[in-house]
């Protein structure tokens, strides 16, 4: 139905039972055809289309819409950081969570989990599990954000010489002898 109200009270809905973004675009979708101009509605489509990797460019759209009408939003600034990240732009995403974490006085766990997530692609570990922490502290998903870790100790020990060293952990590159490259 065309009905404004009855898709606002689908959409609300279809939030408070969580259900799966494939099912929640379509609602997303029908109030915004309605009503253009709604931030929310936009933020949260393009979340979910960034969820399921569809149409990430929209979602970009979308989401630089809603920073663009409110800049000083958190979940505004999030939701994008959370899309450029998806799209490989982790440097640009970055600082969109730093505003968005410099904002942000609700202090949702999810901020400093999708801030470490980024810093984690970034190669900053150590910063990266900070911020988990943090996250798991502001009551987190603990399975997820130890996965995460997991992912980070894994990376670390494929990182590291496998002989015992005298503090180096410089790993030679495997084209080229680290000597040979020092002698040139």
């Amino acid at each position: 139905p065309d009905n404004y109200q009855f898709q606002v009270f689908r959409m609300q809905l279809y939030e408070q039972t969580q259900q799966p973004p494939a099912k929640m675009i379509p609602a997303y979708e029908a109030v915004l055809r309605m009503d253009s101009r709604n931030i929310v509605v936009m933020n949260n489509l393009a979340w979910n289309l960034c969820l399921i990797r569809k149409d990430l460019l929209r979602a970009e759209q979308l989401s630089r819409t809603t920073i663009m009408r409110d800049p000083t939003n958190p979940i505004y600034l999030d939701t994008y950081a959370w899309i450029l990240s998806k799209q490989g732009l982790y440097e640009e995403a970055r600082k969109y969570m730093r505003q968005a974490l410099s904002y942000d006085k609700s202090k949702s766990s999810a901020l400093p989990e999708h801030y470490g997530d980024i810093l984690f692609e970034l190669g900053e570990y150590f910063m990266a599990r900070t911020y988990w922490s943090k996250a798991l502290e502001l009551g987190a998903d603990k399975a997820a954000i130890e996965a995460a870790m997991e992912d980070y100790r894994n990376r670390r020990k494929n990182s590291q010489p496998i002989q015992p060293s005298a503090g180096c952990t410089f790993r030679n590159p495997a084209e080229i002898p680290a000597g040979k490259l020092i002698e040139e």
